[in-house]
């Protein structure tokens, strides 16, 4: 485990109670980082497709906690009018759609009406795919296939949801708070 980061002047370690930084040994974490890529080939060995999220420990409670709140209307409401055109569009103002949240049949008049909303591209899965490549020390990145206008959606990433404090005890730091 490397405990440090990277800034423009060089590897330094984090900061503890009342340390200054100390500069890291950078051949050391570029012959780490170095083994520790892998081809993309390698990668998709161990990729595992996931169409859904998965909420482990505590953060499956705050799963159930959202849907509560959708169901009641303690989310944002759409405001869209569901006689014009632009259902929930880029062009429509839609609350939902500015706060980068779908619309629901909780949340929004045009699909409790069966019309067209055009705020769902993630449950019906519309996709902006790219390809895999090599992105130098990077690792692993998606490029696209083509150019796109800037906030043009690309894809959901699905993994595991846990909570801040899992997180922090999977890297190995202890949780303050």
């Amino acid at each position: 485990k490397t405990d440090c980061c990277y800034t423009a002047e060089g590897f330094y370690q984090y900061e503890t109670e009342g340390e200054g930084q100390k500069k890291v040994n950078v051949e050391k974490v570029k012959k780490t980082r170095k083994e520790g890529i892998r081809t993309v080939e390698d990668a998709l060995k161990e990729f595992e497709h996931l169409l859904r999220n998965e909420f482990v420990g505590e953060a499956y409670a705050k799963k159930a906690e959202l849907r509560i709140q959708a169901k009641t209307g303690e989310t944002t409401r759409c405001t869209c009018d569901p006689f014009k055109d632009v259902g929930c569009g880029p062009e429509s103002n839609c609350p939902n759609r500015e706060l980068q949240i779908e619309c629901t049949k909780h949340t929004c008049e045009l699909q409790r009406l069966k019309k067209k909303c055009l705020n769902n591209r993630l449950r019906k899965r519309k996709y902006n795919l790219g390809e895999l490549r090599m992105s130098g020390k990077k690792g692993i990145g998606m490029f696209s296939l083509n150019k796109k206008p800037a906030g043009t959606f690309i894809v959901e990433y699905c993994g595991e949801v846990v909570t801040q404090k899992e997180c922090m005890r999977r890297l190995g730091y202890d949780y303050i708070g």
